[in-house]
């Protein structure tokens, strides 16, 4: 699996903006993954709350939910499954409890995608004391240009999905400011076509000032500020993905 996300954006570019679940693309489907994440997953995290020092923390898999539905998980075009972890202190019986019926309150919820066109991942280096003897020392991660591109496809689906995508443009707007000079614009494109029309979207030049799309983007835009503290102008940001959109190699 490949981390990407809000998190991946936090730990390989500094970005403020640091979300509370974990996103994955898997490079391979396999129509037993529910069952079979589950079956890694639970031994998985009891080992590693021993390793990590942990000893007072349980955790387990809460639930495993396939998408769009169990019934057309299989056929789907870009299916998910949304995973939650719950924990426990084992001192406190009621959490206990919760955390066996699979409705633990605290939770880390997981989301891998599947069938998503990749072009460009990196692995990085993992540091720290801790010695997991099977675990990988590296962990696979998309590349700038593959975030950037899935991020402007995400922008540009924002209809079909009917919901606000303002954390896009806030993340591009920093991406290319700090890190534009290192992309290559073509390579940008070629993985934001494909990636575009894999759900159904022809991009060209001007889709990217599209109203509707400007209009859905800006909407609960202040709610950044929940997570980030103090936020630049809409419109700032939105120039600076705009003018990158409209300089790739059309």
């Amino acid at each position: 699996m490949v981390l990407k996300g809000g998190s991946l954006l936090a730990i390989a570019y500094g970005s403020a903006r640091f979300t509370t679940d974990l996103d994955f693309t898997a490079r391979e489907f396999s129509e037993d993954a529910p069952e079979t994440l589950k079956a890694l997953l639970d031994p998985a995290l009891l080992r590693a709350a021993a390793a990590l020092g942990y000893t007072d923390l349980r955790c387990r898999v809460q639930t495993v939910k396939p998408q769009p539905r169990p019934t057309t998980f299989a056929t789907a075009d870009a299916p998910a499954l949304k995973i939650t972890i719950g924990s426990a202190d084992p001192k406190k019986a009621n959490e206990v409890r919760n955390l066996d019926a699979g409705t633990a309150h605290n939770v880390l919820e997981l989301d891998i995608s599947y069938r998503e066109p990749l072009f460009s991942i990196e692995e990085i280096s993992l540091l720290g004391t801790v010695d997991l003897a099977t675990a990988p020392r590296t962990l696979l991660v998309y590349s700038l240009v593959e975030v950037v591109a899935e991020k402007l496809r995400a922008y540009l689906q924002q209809r079909d999905r009917d919901r606000s995508r303002r954390q896009d443009v806030f993340d591009l707007a920093y991406l290319i400011e700090n890190y534009g000079t290192d992309m290559n614009q073509a390579e940008v494109l070629v993985a934001l076509r494909a990636k575009a029309r894999a759900r159904g979207i022809d991009p060209d030049i001007d889709m990217i000032d599209d109203p509707d799309l400007v209009g859905r983007a800006k909407r609960n835009w202040n709610t950044l500020k929940a997570e980030v503290g103090e936020i630049p102008e809409f419109e700032a940001c939105f120039d600076v993905m705009r003018k990158f959109y409209r300089s790739l190699p059309w």
